[in-house]
């Protein structure tokens, strides 16, 4: 077995990212989900780790059980592209092992397959000057932030559908469906 050494580095200074480090001993990385802004428990988690490549690694929750049936989805191109690790990996619904391959200068894990501001960039992108596509603005958050809202269609029609994909913040993937 060929282990490269070195120390590992977690953290989830990026957008979308949220994890607390608990601690860290070799291969294995213990975790929480940051609820800073959250009343009782939430089992959305985002976070990267450096310096595993060709490693192994043992990543265990440390408060509560927040991995689906397929386990976390994983990024080895800086949330590029996501895929599913896999129940195989899985070790209950608190832990989960993952063998980082030799290239991966980061990997990157999460709750669900992450839909961040960059997405919606890169999709406005790929449909400017497309008529039938407004973006407004909905509100503001309670942070300032502005809220996208994007219409489609024929406006100023007398009939339209509201779609809505995401209720809550870790509800990601529903904005894939609605993009398609």
């Amino acid at each position: 077995l060929f282990i490269i050494g070195g120390t590992l580095d977690v953290d989830s200074s990026f957008a979308g990212g949220n994890i607390v480090v608990d601690g860290i001993d070799g291969d294995t990385i213990r975790v929480h989900q940051d609820l800073r802004d959250t009343e009782g428990d939430w089992f959305y988690f985002h976070f990267r780790v450096r310096g595993a490549a060709g490693r192994r690694i043992n990543v265990k929750f440390t408060r509560s059980e927040v991995l689906g049936p397929l386990g976390p989805a994983v990024s080895y191109d800086e949330g590029g592209t996501w895929g599913w690790l896999g129940a195989e990996a899985m070790h209950g619904y608190v832990a989960f092992t993952c063998s980082i391959p030799r290239d991966a200068q980061e990997v990157r894990f999460a709750f669900a397959i992450p839909y961040t501001q960059a997405n919606l960039e890169g999709f406005l992108a790929r449909h400017a000057g497309k008529s039938g596509l407004l973006v407004e603005t909905l509100c503001q958050s309670r942070k300032g932030r502005v809220v996208p809202q994007l219409r489609l269609g024929t406006m100023g029609a007398d009939v339209g559908i509201a779609l809505t994909c995401r209720h809550h913040a870790c509800e990601m993937v529903g904005n894939y469906v609605v993009e398609d």
